[in-house]
């Protein structure tokens, strides 16, 4: 693994070298986007607490299982992608999938080599944990595996909400050509342009270092102002730069930018009007002047250039989010996770009983077994 590394770095140097400067200017403002406390990551982040519970467990039950020499492979492997997660600060799913994945094999080595007979209730309860756990993981898996590829085009398994109803507007009236959206989220656009058969033609996959840029004041609650253009820093005006040379250059049909939402905090980049910020550059705004708003779709405002073919089935809605909407921060109750849960509790009573009845004489087994 270290020699590919080297081999990779040394690539970059020889046939990208600008990447190191993208490193050097974008780096620190990256590490702003969207970022947790590293507490919060370590703990909260989406797939640490499987990750977390296999390293306890495996503790727990160190002494008392076989395959030493996996058993440490594997714990030290989901240990090292759990931290190389928690230190990116973000607690996104696919950062944590490599551990997540590690911690369950780690659940299932533990629950199959551990040793009966087990003397204390304590022991028997951490070798429970780790077979339901492992078993819950796999149903939950392959149950979601089937469902999923039994209808694979189901608008919940989208990334975006609005990509169902997106993706029939921009096949009809921009299939072979390019596109623009207007969003700090990289969902926004793809796989959009890739289901819809457009072309991308802007240097940026989504508008990030705006949400990088004003971190602090999203989540102020004070009316949220842009700062002036002589007042922004090289990476915002990179940006600017770089949306209004794409918008000139490659003369979309359709722009779509994601809708703005009410001024609170708990909206967070959803307070931010992208249009407005990007009309700090005087060539963005000449040429989006050439732009009429003709409706909404899902969570996004289509602009149209003038001259271009009338859209249809497009429909008429308001260019701000609803004030009663639910906000991207609040969060609910994964129905889905409450017959996992019942199916927990039930594997871990199950598996506990029966070891319950096992002699109560035991002697921890040398690491070498």
């Amino acid at each position: 693994m270290p020699v590919v590394g080297a081999a990779y770095l040394g690539a970059v140097a020889v046939f990208t070298p600008e990447y190191f400067e993208l490193v050097r200017t974008h780096g620190p403002a990256y590490q702003t986007f969207i970022h947790n406390s590293f507490l919060v990551t370590a703990l909260l982040g989406d797939g640490a607490a499987l990750a977390i519970g296999a390293l306890i467990v495996a503790v727990a039950l160190w002494r008392w299982t076989g395959r030493g020499e996996l058993k440490l492979i594997l714990a030290g492997a989901t240990l090292a992608c759990y931290l190389a997660a928690v230190f990116q600060l973000k607690g996104w799913r696919y950062h944590f999938l490599p551990a997540l994945a590690l911690g369950w094999v780690l659940l299932a080595v533990l629950a199959l080599s551990v040793r009966r007979p087990l003397a204390r209730w304590t022991e028997r309860l951490f070798a429970s944990i780790a077979g339901a756990a492992a078993l819950t993981v796999a149903v939950a898996a392959l149950t979601g595996a089937v469902i999923q590829a039994t209808d694979p085009l189901d608008p919940r398994y989208d990334a975006d909400p609005s990509l169902a109803q997106l993706v029939p507007v921009l096949r009809e009236h921009a299939a072979g050509r390019p596109v623009m959206v207007l969003s700090p989220n990289m969902a926004s656009g793809f796989p959009l342009t890739q289901y819809a058969g457009t072309g991308w033609v802007q240097r940026y996959s989504n508008l990030w270092p705006v949400v990088a840029a004003y971190d602090s004041a999203i989540k102020d609650p004070a009316p949220f102002r842009f700062r002036a253009p002589a007042d922004a820093d090289p990476l915002e005006t990179a940006l600017r730069t770089s949306v209004a040379e794409d918008l000139v250059r490659s003369e979309p049909d359709l722009v779509l930018v994601l809708r703005t939402g009410p001024d609170e905090p708990r909206w967070g980049m959803r307070r931010l009007d992208l249009v407005e910020y990007l009309s700090a550059d005087p060539r963005f705004a000449a040429a989006f002047a050439a732009y009429d708003s003709v409706g909404t779709v899902g969570q996004y405002v289509v602009h149209q250039r003038r001259g271009a073919p009338p859209l249809a089935r497009v429909p008429a809605g308001p260019a701000t989010a609803p004030a009663s909407a639910r906000a991207p921060d609040e969060t609910t109750l994964d129905p889905a996770a409450i017959p996992l849960a019942l199916l927990f509790a039930g594997l871990l009573g199950m598996i506990y009983a029966r070891s319950s009845f096992e002699e109560t004489q035991s002697v921890p087994l040398p690491e070498s077994a």
